[in-house]
């Protein structure tokens, strides 16, 4: 496996063992990208153009997350994830990912469960995959701008990728990777993926540490592959780093959009060093030389004459009607002198009376060859193009007018064409506007009634889009919406917002600030004050025997607490550490820093896991008192609740207006108690999972492998349930039991299906194929049933009954009850402002 080459000009690194074997200066941001991917449900990754985000998503995180796989199988004889990368997005993308995602399970899996049901949404499709198959999928999203250029309108995509990401239990990791100019088009999502940002990552130019293993250490590893011995002198080293620091590649006052004086050699543009390291390879091995010398880059002309060279044969290399295109453009973007001009996408498209559909491909592509660029600050997408380098001025003017001399004797049949598709539109849209006209007239009698539903429907769409952000508004938005369309959407909504709402009481304080580290951040231990340093937080553990300490120099560190004695000092933090807890039962300790995260150690300081996902500093952390729930509470006015295993995204509780300085459970561990500096003292439900509730007694019931209610019959067919429609005909497997189900039944009004499965009961929505949560403390069920809309009862094979009650399963009139009581426990009620909107 010897490469031709270490380096690879201006060709993306890829998943492949010889490009991660060559792709050295991203270590550690893979790793941390790596590390977010399998935290969180969406991570967005952005940066420039031009800083190799698909060379590290490729070769550095899909490659090290694939490598760990194939250590999981070697390991446990099960991958546990599967990596999908996906950056097709100029046909459909829904197709797309959904093809690439069954690709991938089938080359780990084969093909055996992965079945495909007309009207399956991506989400139900690889749910349901992802549980046949007990794996999650990592699903990286790369080039993401490209979605907004090839989709100018909202498209089923639009649609999918937020329940992709949002849908409860979806066993689907997300990361959407686009540059920063495009960062500002993902607001198309906002309305639909409440947390959008709330995990980013940015990655940003080389720095000159790790530029130089870019090139020192691929030459290292070539050696070893191929047994050689080839050698690079360190005055070509520091020629290559200087020349392609980022502004350097440079041949004018505005060629990088940097000011005269503001080039910057201590970060460097990649893919110039790896088109430059080519360059200068090839040209040694061609002469059968074994140094990389300077006197060869000089020969070359050095990184102007190199990037001139490339960019004549990239534009060559455009289609013909994109060359017709590119010659247009270019007639605005670099005057007769030679001098660059930078526009916008459509004032391009207006000046070279061009559809911009056609033009903004082409801008794309060149684009990614380095023959324009994006300027930040200006159109009304907030960027301009211009040529990315002055050098290229002389070349793109001698190209454009060989190609308008190709085209002249093409142009007058060309504007017969463009003014036969202008006529054609002008009639569609006649006909357009005459039919929508002829629509209005008809619908005219209706208009009242649809403006009543188009409310409640308004009314509706933003309490989904409260769920995550404020769940009492979206109770105060389901419940005004049921006043007037009291429909079956009322009723899933209302059903959600009961279940996001955590909250169960309100009161005003007038402490609101943080506990206080010790004063003047100094520590007594034993009588022996410690060492001076500023001490930010302090716990003790619970057998009295160490103490441990957060501080300002970014450390945890624990004492004995006998003799005062220094443990260890642990690292970790970006931040002040302000937060320091005990488990209850001594074996854990949880830290909250300023650096927006929390983190997990064992007691005697070693690393167990990242609490990642806040968005302002860490204020507390605290543990349950049966030591398997840990919280963080933070500046960004939300407190998270983690399971220990971290095998799952945290409960976020959100309610809050200002920042929350402390958390505690109640001693029973059924609570927890938040206080935050808008003043108020809240009570709040912590369980991570649907709060159910288990009542002993019940009547006797046996096992029923077919149930029927409201026109659905449920089947039981070993593993999984088979729902049928009585009144459309429409079948949906339900799969996700991991073995073999005991019994199965229906709520009355069909809405749910619970089932009696091998080690616990199962709670579905009968409009979804996914799970939709565990009944805990079941204790491997023989028979499952409702018996009424929020009445569970199951019988265990030890014999005992247990009843359940469904806070959110009921009948519409119930679901208002029980969001009354919640807003009057809570005492919310709309604002000014929200009752205006609503």
């Amino acid at each position: 496996m010897s490469p031709d080459s270490p380096y690879k000009g201006l060709v993306p690194f890829e998943d492949s063992d010889v490009d991660a074997l060559l792709f050295f200066g991203r270590e550690r941001e893979s790793r941390i990208i790596a590390a977010n991917v399998l935290a969180s449900r969406l991570t967005v990754l952005y940066g420039p153009s031009g800083v190799g985000k698909s060379s590290v998503l490729r070769a550095g995180v899909a490659h090290q997350l694939r490598e760990q796989a194939r250590a999981n199988v070697e390991e446990r004889g099960h991958p546990e994830f599967v990596v999908v990368v996906f950056d097709a997005w100029s046909d459909d993308p829904v197709g797309g990912i959904r093809a690439a995602v069954r690709d991938a399970l089938t080359a780990q899996f084969g093909s055996a469960l992965l079945d495909h049901k007309a009207g399956d949404s991506l989400a139900d499709a690889v749910g349901r995959w992802a549980d046949a198959l007990a794996c999650d999928v990592l699903l990286v999203l790369d080039q993401a701008e490209e979605y907004f250029l090839y989709h100018s309108e909202d498209t089923g995509f639009t649609r999918e990728l937020p329940e992709l990401v949002t849908r409860p239990g979806l066993r689907v990791r997300v990361l959407l990777a686009l540059r920063d100019d495009a960062l500002a088009k993902l607001d198309r999502f906002k309305g639909r993926i409440p947390s959008l940002f709330s995990n980013y990552l940015r990655l940003d130019h080389l720095d000159r540490i790790s530029a130089r293993d870019a090139i020192t250490k691929p030459i290292e590893r070539y050696n070893e592959l191929a047994d050689e011995s080839v050698v690079i002198e360190p005055e070509l080293i520091e020629a290559v780093l200087d020349q392609t620091g980022r502004g350097m590649v440079d041949f004018g006052q505005s060629g990088r959009g940097l000011a005269a004086g503001e080039a910057d050699q201590s970060s460097v543009e990649a893919p110039y060093l790896q088109l430059v390291m080519e360059r200068v390879w090839d040209e040694e091995r061609a002469v059968g030389s074994k140094r990389l010398r300077l006197d060869t880059l000089r020969k070359l002309g050095g990184a102007e004459a190199i990037v001139q060279a490339h960019l004549r044969r990239a534009v060559e290399e455009l289609t013909a009607d994109e060359r017709d295109v590119a010659a247009d453009v270019f007639r605005y973007l670099v005057t007769p002198s030679g001098t660059k001009i930078a526009h916008g996408a459509d004032d391009l498209a207006e000046y070279a009376a061009i559809d911009e559909r056609r033009l903004l491909p082409v801008l794309s592509t060149l684009g990614r060859e380095r023959i324009v660029r994006t300027v930040d600050g200006a159109g009304v997408d907030g960027a301009r193009y211009e040529i990315f380098h002055d050098v290229l001025a002389e070349p793109v003017l001698a190209w454009r007018r060989e190609q308008e001399l190709e085209r002249e004797r093409h142009e007058a049949a060309r504007r017969q064409r463009r003014l036969l598709a202008l006529a054609m539109t002008a009639l569609v849209a006649l006909a357009a506007m005459t039919a929508v006209a002829i629509y209005a007239l008809g619908q005219r009698s209706n208009a009242r009634q649809e403006s009543s539903h188009a409310h409640a429907r308004a009314l509706l769409a933003e309490a989904l889009h409260q769920l995550d952000i404020d769940p009492q508004l979206s109770l105060l938005l389901g419940l005004e919406a049921a006043k007037t369309d009291p429909t079956q959407q009322t009723q899933d909504v209302l059903s959600q917002a009961i279940e996001a709402s955590r909250m169960r009481g309100v009161r005003r304080v007038t402490n609101t600030a943080p506990i206080p580290g010790p004063p003047g951040g100094r520590l007594r231990i034993a009588g022996r004050l410690l060492p001076r340093g500023e001490i930010k937080a302090v716990a003790r553990s619970p057998d009295g025997k160490v103490i441990a300490t957060g501080h300002g120099d970014w450390t945890l560190r624990l004492w004995s607490a006998k003799t005062g004695k220094l443990l260890k000092v642990i690292p970790g933090h970006k931040g002040h550490v302000d937060a320091v807890a005990f488990s209850p039962d001594g074996t854990m300790i949880a830290t909250g820093s300023g650096d927006g995260t929390g983190r997990l150690w064992t007691s005697d300081g070693k690393f167990i896991g990242p609490l990642i996902g806040h968005t302002g500093k860490v204020t507390a952390v605290a543990f349950n008192p049966q030591s398997n729930l840990v919280a963080t509470a933070s500046r960004d006015r939300t407190v998270r609740v983690w399971k220990i295993s971290l095998g799952q995204l945290p409960l976020v509780l959100r309610g809050h207006t200002g920042a929350v300085t402390r958390v505690r459970f109640t001693p029973d561990g059924s609570r927890i108690v938040t206080v935050s500096t808008d003043g108020t003292e809240r009570t709040w439900d912590p369980e991570p999972e649907p709060l159910m509730h288990p009542i002993q007694g019940g009547e006797r019931i046996r096992p029923s492998r077919v149930a029927e209610a409201a026109g659905k019959r449920a089947t039981v067919d070993g593993d999984q349930v088979i729902l049928d429609d009585l009144d459309t005909g429409e079948q949906t497997r339900l799969v996700g039991q991991f073995g073999t189900i005991n019994g199965v039944g229906i709520s009355p009004d069909g809405r749910w299906v619970v089932t009696a499965g091998p080690f616990s009961a199962g709670l579905w929505r009968s409009s979804s194929t996914g799970i939709h949560t565990y009944l805990r403390e079941t204790d491997r069920p023989v028979a499952a049933e409702f018996t009424s809309d929020r009445r569970i009862v199951t019988l265990a094979r030890d014999g005992k009954m247990r009843e359940w009650i469904c806070d959110y399963c009921g009948s519409l009139d119930e679901l208002i009850r029980t969001a009354k009581a919640r807003l009057v426990a809570t005492g919310r009620t709309f604002t000014r402002a929200e009752r205006a909107a609503s």
